[in-house]
């Protein structure tokens, strides 16, 4: 832990302060240590929520490497079709008729 500590007060709600303290308790740490600890988690989560993909950029991968080869996929599909089937779902018809 840095010896570089700022003091600072801040205003918190009933149900966060009941989690404060309940978390320091728990984990047998000071409320600033729980403080310090939760920020840096939500740090690495909100850099981990920017490095998510676009919908184009997963495609884009997916395309270039695909997950299944054409055989795997082939397979998976006869599978997803019986499930279909034995489900009486509406849909399974219309797929094994453009499949045929």
């Amino acid at each position: 832990m840095s010896s570089n500590l700022k003091r600072t007060s801040m205003a918190l709600d009933e149900e966060s302060l009941a989690i404060l303290d309940d978390l320091s308790a728990e984990l047998g740490i000071s409320k600033a240590e729980v403080m310090r600890r939760s920020l840096k988690q939500a740090r690495e989560q909100h850099a981990k929520d920017e490095k998510k993909m676009t919908p184009l950029e997963a495609i884009q991968a997916l395309m270039k490497d695909p997950p299944l080869t054409k055989a795997e996929g082939d397979i998976w599909l006869q599978s997803l079709r019986a499930e279909r089937d034995a489900w009486g779902d509406p849909w399974a018809e219309s797929l094994n008729e453009s499949a045929s």
